[in-house]
């Protein structure tokens, strides 16, 4: 499927929006959604430590699938959160899902309205039998929440949302890179 809406607006085009399915890296942006909301409340700040799993043959390696690998690091959640969002880097991720734990994270998910949305396995280690899912319609809750303030009412948190992920704003030189690809995948 697609989905292509406006913020605080209508639906320009879409199919299957709905339509659970196997979000791979999309999903990370709920546990985004959850650092910064945590930020906000006082309960984490930027200089929280995470630890993270990596592998020591190659410890940059972000892609990486965690489960295979015991060694361990720590950073801070501003870093971690933003190699997460930018690179997206699977060690940080599940190191800031261990941060809050799974059923925390599945709850913030449907106190949103998240109702496609179940964590079954850390992203970028999927099996055949455990697949995380989501649909484009719970994934434009998040994003759309942090635009028009419905979970973080406060501007300077809602610019940290933005600020910590690869767009427009922080990454000018994305926007030409993905209208290419787009204009690509549109022919």
């Amino acid at each position: 499927g697609f989905y292509l809406k406006l913020v605080n607006g209508s639906e320009l085009a879409g199919l299957q929006s709905a339509t659970q399915y196997e979000p791979a890296s999309a999903l990370k942006v709920l546990y985004h959604a959850k650092s910064i909301r945590e930020e906000s409340r006082r309960t984490k700040t930027d200089s929280t430590i995470i630890t993270y799993i990596y592998d020591k043959a190659n410890p940059n390696n972000g892609g990486i699938c965690n489960n295979n690998f015991s060694d361990t690091k720590t950073t801070n959640l501003k870093n971690g959160d933003t190699l997460m969002m930018v690179n997206s880097d699977n060690r940080m991720t599940r190191g800031i899902l261990e941060l809050y734990g799974k059923t925390v994270m599945q709850n913030y998910a449907k106190q949103l309205g998240m109702a496609d949305t179940q964590i079954n396995h850390n992203i970028g280690c999927p099996t055949p039998q455990t697949h995380n899912s989501t649909s484009l319609d719970d994934l434009d809750t998040v994003y759309e929440g942090f635009q028009n303030g419905t979970d973080i009412t406060a501007s300077k948190w809602r610019t940290q949302f933005r600020s910590r992920m690869l767009n427009q704003t922080n990454y000018p030189s994305a926007v030409a890179q993905l209208c290419t690809v787009v204009h690509q995948e549109a022919t």
